[in-house]
């Protein structure tokens, strides 16, 4: 295995985010993903700290097949495949509630999700989530892997869980009964202690994404 990917193996097997992972350096998920990815590498100082976190020598993580030696020996299918889409980060929240159409591949960033079964993932993309009030199914850093619901699509939306952008803001909010039909749709949190639920006015709805799958969460 190549170094990157004994970085991504490792992480996965000890049950941490991307984010967490930047946390211990002070940079962004998407920097430990670059990582992953192999278009950039960490300093020798980031990979001493890795080594101690993982308990494994640096040594190893430059050059060994960790998959063969860690504990936990986890090992990824030979014929899995991974596929790179469009990552909306919470600090790229303020560009995205800008661009009318989604991001429509002009985004900087992008998450590499595992590609299972013959689907298709075309206009889909990941999107951060932050806060508390979709707590405990959704905690904040969870990344999910949401599709664009068309806009003629909107007065027929079932329930579920959808990223919603209206107005000037950009909420992750449960859908129970569509009532688009009578000029507003309700949005609820899963968490009602910290948020309860929300009538948007038909006619400040701008973006519309249903959640599709939880790519990566914090570990409980």
């Amino acid at each position: 295995m190549t170094m990157q990917e004994n970085l991504r193996f490792l992480r996965k097997a000890n049950k941490l985010s991307l984010r967490e992972v930047g946390e211990l350096f002070g940079i962004q998920a998407a920097a430990v993903q670059k990582w992953e990815k192999g278009t950039s590498k960490p300093s020798i100082e980031q990979l001493a700290l890795l080594s101690e976190r993982y308990n494994v020598s640096l040594i190893d993580i430059v050059n060994e097949n960790i998959v063969e030696d860690y504990p936990h020996k986890i090992k990824y299918p030979e014929d899995l495949e991974f596929i790179e889409l469009p990552f909306v980060s919470v600090p790229a929240r303020a560009s995205f509630i800008e661009m009318p159409d989604g991001l429509k591949g002009n985004t900087h960033e992008t998450y590499t999700v595992i590609k299972k079964g013959n689907g298709s993932f075309e206009g889909q993309i990941c999107i951060e989530v932050n806060g508390d009030s979709m707590e405990p199914n959704y905690p904040s850093t969870t990344v999910v892997r949401c599709k664009q619901v068309d806009p003629n699509d909107w007065p027929y939306i079932t329930s579920g869980v959808y990223v919603v952008v209206f107005a000037n803001s950009f909420v992750i909010k449960r859908i129970r009964d569509n009532n688009y039909q009578e000029g507003f749709l309700t949005l609820h949190s899963d968490n009602t202690e910290t948020g309860g639920k929300i009538n948007v006015k038909t006619q400040d709805l701008r973006q519309i994404w249903k959640v599709l799958r939880i790519v990566d969460a914090p570990a409980r």
